[in-house]
């Protein structure tokens, strides 16, 4: 087992105060702490009434300064001194100054820069900076970090369009604003003790008391509501407009009905006894309290302010959606939210999407991209290819895992990306021909070995039917899954047997059993390998084989010492160069890494079969030189010296005699 020791992660932030970005920093270093991570807040002050929040484990230093420039050298001592894996610096000039801080420290551990607020509108339609000066020190600085997380798609937008950044460098991780908090409403007493006796609906809000809020516009909403609302409107929150605020609910003759406590270390006591929750900002970075409200089962009306609150509540589909610094429309909203009844479990389903643990490993994901074959974290971009490709507007690196060795690229392709590269239009009809079965018949005559005639198949990633229909010819009874519908529907018909998509096997009501299930070509291609095959292994009957082939593509072989040897020349000569192709091979190994990932996965499996040959692909079908290239790797594949089998492909069988504990008891209802 390969031992890891988890690195040290550093947090840069001005203070603990009572803010958002504050809170969901302190949420996040609280579930790394849980994980194992040694986390540690450097902070220009060491001040604020999160502090009290912190696991007890996470150290906090405090720099002694007041000013952001003045906090350069400080910080790029401490970096020295502290030696962290990764720093995580929030909130422009502050991620701008770490930039520097991290340079002059000689680049200890990955810089990661995190936005909080739509910088254009906090900063250039406030004049609090000249848009010159915000515009040219994120076009100098951002590029330099390892990563730059913005907490909604609005923020990456308009960073990307302030500081000229490519959008692959930015990535949108929304905030982990769902503690986790028991989501039982209050009882009547405690509603009555934090609201008063007699209101009929309770109105929160929760923010800083200062322009951004802009809680003036919602204190005169409050004052058009009709007058049979009886109605309370509670403020949490300090800042500096609080006189201000306090004088217009007195001119508008409020006292009593508008009420502004301050701030509260833990506001869910409100949250739980409230009917409604608004936000009146003029702008926002992601709203974080939309979240919170709706983790309590709270009905929200917000502002659709730039920018996060649209995306929280899609579009106005878990919410109402008014223009900002409109008290009418926005009165007009909260009267009908609160006279119609709302789907509180919906809500709160809603609000998981943004888990601090589901928020948590996307921040480690990026931060650390996992090792697909042996999990073990990175602790240094280490670059196993000096060229890199670029594909749907996204740039892949390709990393060498320090434990394992195993290739893989970074980072893992979206969503939108895997239906493009995986479509049949650009991935089958490009690599696979149907008119000839005959290259699958090898494999459907090694199957026959273990099965008798008439057992039953599961060939997930079918692609076209190649193989399901040798799996018929040879006498099996085959069932095909594949990622896309329409490669699914020809396998289908050209093997006349079952083959449906990816989402349609895993949403199947009715778990069924196989004799064998057969992984051509397939892992390569998994963001998470391991997952997708210990989800498979509940399919297999006890006694079932699990029949594996697929590239080794980092395998003793000619062809593959050739292509690096090539790679590096062509860097030498072009090292701009891109290549354009999709990086369908998210991962590349050798017959070690293989084995030992299946070993992992679930110990209980037995080899029974294990068999290196080489196709000489893809020199094959070359120019002269690379045909004879390729020829040599033929005539060698299959030998073994000092201990290497040569060769670019295996064919593996593994026996299962009985799930372990861990699939049969964990998996199983993962799947059903």
């Amino acid at each position: 087992m390969i031992e890891f020791k988890s690195p040290r992660i550093m947090i840069i932030l001005p203070n603990l105060c009572g803010g958002g970005a504050e809170r969901l920093h302190v949420n996040l270093a609280n579930d790394w702490v849980i994980r194992g991570f040694d986390v540690e807040f450097a902070l220009l002050r060491k001040e604020g009434e999160l502090i009290q929040l912190l696991d007890p484990t996470i150290s906090v230093i405090g720099l002694n300064v007041d000013r952001i420039r003045n906090a350069v050298i400080p910080l790029a001592v401490h970096l020295r001194k502290s030696q962290p894996k990764v720093v995580l610096a929030a909130m422009w000039p502050l991620t701008s100054a770490m930039v520097l801080a991290w340079v002059l420290s000689g680049r200890k551990g990955k810089l990661f820069l995190s936005d909080h607020e739509h910088l254009t509108s906090s900063y250039i339609g406030r004049g609090r900076a000249k848009p010159s000066y915000l515009k040219n020190l994120i076009r100098f600085s951002y590029p330099l970090a390892s990563g730059v997380v913005a907490v909604s798609r609005g923020v990456k937008e308009d960073l990307c369009g302030l500081g000229n950044l490519p959008e692959h460098k930015v990535r949108v991780i929304y905030n982990p604003a769902a503690i986790g908090i028991p989501s039982k409403r209050e009882a009547p007493s405690a509603n009555v003790q934090l609201w008063g006796a007699g209101v009929g609906f309770r109105i929160l809000t929760v923010g800083r008391l200062a322009p951004q809020k802009d809680h003036a516009t919602l204190i005169k909403a409050f004052a058009l509501l009709p007058e049979d609302i009886n109605a309370k409107l509670v403020i949490l929150g300090e800042g500096p407009l609080r006189a201000e605020l306090e004088a217009l609910v007195t001119q508008l003759k409020l006292d009593g009905h508008v009420l502004l406590p301050g701030f509260m270390v833990d506001p869910y006591p409100w949250f739980l006894s409230a009917d409604l929750f608004v936000l009146s900002s003029l702008w926002e970075g992601f709203g974080n309290v939309i979240v919170e409200a709706f983790e309590c089962g709270l009905p929200v009306v917000s502002t659709n302010c730039p920018s996060g609150p649209a995306e929280i509540m899609a579009d106005g589909h878990f919410g109402k959606l008014v223009p900002v610094n409109d008290p009418a429309a926005l009165a007009a909203a909260i009267a009908e939210s609160l006279n119609i009844s709302h789907d509180g479990a919906a809500l709160k389903r809603r609000a998981q999407d943004f888990s601090v643990r589901k928020i948590s490993d996307e921040y480690l994901a990026y931060m650390f991209r996992e090792c697909p074959i042996c999990k073990s974290r990175t602790e240094t971009a280490r670059i196993a290819f000096p060229y890199n490709t670029k594909f749907n507007k996204v740039l892949f690196t390709h990393l060498k895992c320090n434990c394992c060795a195993t290739v893989f690229i970074d980072p893992i392709p979206d969503s939108n990306t895997f239906a493009i590269m995986y479509s049949k239009t650009n991935y089958h009809d490009s690599f696979y021909h149907i008119e000839d079965c005959s290259e699958y018949e090898p494999s459907a005559n090694l199957l026959r070995q273990y099965l008798p005639a008439g057992a039953t198949v599961l060939d997930y990633g079918c692609g076209v039917g190649g193989f399901l229909q040798a799996l018929s010819e040879a006498g099996f009874f085959p069932f095909g899954v594949e990622f896309d519908k329409d490669a699914a529907d020809l396998a289908s018909k050209r093997a006349g047997c079952d083959a449906i998509s990816v989402d349609d096997f895993m949403s199947l009501p009715a778990k069924r059993l196989f004799d064998a299930i057969h992984l051509g070509d397939v892992l390569e291609h998994l963001p998470d390998p391991a997952k997708t095959l210990k989800e498979l292994l509940v399919y297999l009957k006890p006694g079932g084989f699990l029949y594996v082939e697929g590239p080794l593509e980092t395998n003793p072989s000619p062809v593959y010492w050739t292509s690096r040897l090539f790679g590096a020349l062509k860097w030498i000569v072009r090292p701009a160069f891109v290549a354009s192709d999709p990086p369908t091979h998210l991962f590349r190994t050798g017959a070690r890494q293989q084995l030992a990932f299946f070993s992992m996965v679930e110990p209980g499996l037995e080899l029974k079969h294990w068999h290196i040959y080489e196709t000489g692909w893809p020199y094959a079908e070359g120019g002269v030189i690379k045909r004879a290239i390729a020829a040599i790797a033929l005539r060698v594949g299959g030998m073994k010296l000092f201990g290497m089998t040569f060769g670019n492909r295996f064919r593996g069988v593994f026996t299962n005699p009985g799930l372990s504990p861990s699939i049969g008891e964990t998996m199983l209802t993962s799947v059903l």
